[in-house]
């Protein structure tokens, strides 16, 4: 006997929509200010890993100072006024595997994806696997060159 609800899911209300953004470059990652105020800001925080079905998670846990894999985080709410730049070389290895940041010399790679905020854990997870490949071209510098004519003039 078949019931009124099957094929119906039961809604997480732990997981809350998010604001939260991340950034991952070739060497660092962003996250914007949104995501030190969904996570009230904290000094420290710890970043987990979950390589599950081919895909990637990454999290982002507060913590406090003494945990041994703890990185500095976010300043008080009121110095706060910027994103948060991180440049953790073993966690972008990790990334790196999963991400193609291949491009040609005269562009840049980033991945940009949204974050899910679990209230009841205080944990963004962003899901790899969701990142969005963004390439600009790179501003080169250009170098002042000094241009003679045929006449023999500089300018």
């Amino acid at each position: 006997m078949s019931s009124v609800l099957e094929g119906f899911k039961v809604i997480n209300v732990n997981e809350t929509s998010s604001k939260s953004q991340l950034t991952l470059f070739q060497d660092s990652m962003r996250f914007n200010k949104a995501t030190a105020s969904e996570l009230n800001f904290p000094a420290f925080v710890r970043l987990l890993i979950n390589e599950c079905d081919g895909g990637f998670k990454l999290a982002v846990e507060v913590c406090n100072g003494h945990c041994k894999e703890a990185i500095r985080f976010s300043e008080l709410k009121e110095k706060q006024n910027y994103a948060i730049n991180i440049k953790h070389p073993a966690t972008m290895v990790m990334v790196r595997r999963f991400l193609d940041f291949s491009h040609e010399e005269d562009e840049r790679v980033q991945f940009k994806v949204n974050g899910t905020y679990y209230l009841e854990e205080n944990v963004i997870i962003y899901d790899l696997s969701e990142a969005r490949k963004e390439i600009t071209k790179s501003k080169k510098k250009t170098m002042n060159k000094k241009i003679t004519n045929t006449e023999g003039d500089v300018s």
